[in-house]
């Protein structure tokens, strides 16, 4: 479990805007829809076996959702929620991307098609105002990471 306790700006009697604390919980991963990508290994053409490596590559942001309670909502700014997520996991910017090297073996004469599935990671927790105090103001999702894996291989036709 991932906690972390920050300052959150409210107003003063001066007009400017005061930190008060902000706490962010980690509570739970979840898993966005796949995006499946074939990538094609041809060796038709070839009398020989074909041993290479496959790159795929997705870009993709680190978004961060914020849901506070409506008697809070002008207290929980999305950008100090934003601000305070990324320092809580150690995201450093905002555009990322995910990278997977595909190990292919091919016999010669052969094609073969590599599927793979792209899949958003999500981390969802509670935001408190004050000291926690066990009784969340709003909860918020951050985009982690894309993970990315090979879900099947098959033998293509050369014609």
């Amino acid at each position: 479990m991932l906690l972390a306790s920050f300052a959150l700006f409210g107003g003063n009697c001066d007009g400017f805007l005061q930190r008060s604390r902000l706490v962010l919980e980690d509570v739970k991963a979840f898993y966005g829809s796949p995006i499946r990508e074939v990538f094609p290994a041809d060796n038709c053409a070839s009398s020989s076996p074909m041993r290479q490596d496959i790159r795929g590559e997705k870009m993709f942001l680190h978004e961060v959702k914020v849901f506070a309670n409506s008697d809070v909502q002008s207290r929980i700014k999305p950008a100090w929620v934003k601000q305070d997520a990324f320092a809580l996991y150690k995201i450093s910017n905002e555009a990322d991307k995910s990278v997977i090297i595909i190990p292919v073996d091919v016999p010669a004469g052969e094609k073969r098609l590599y599927e793979i599935e792209w899949r958003e990671t999500w981390r969802e927790g509670t935001i408190e105002l004050g000291e926690p105090d066990g009784k969340p103001e709003g909860t918020y999702r951050i985009r982690t990471d894309m993970a990315c894996e090979v879900i099947g291989v098959t033998v293509d036709s050369c014609k």
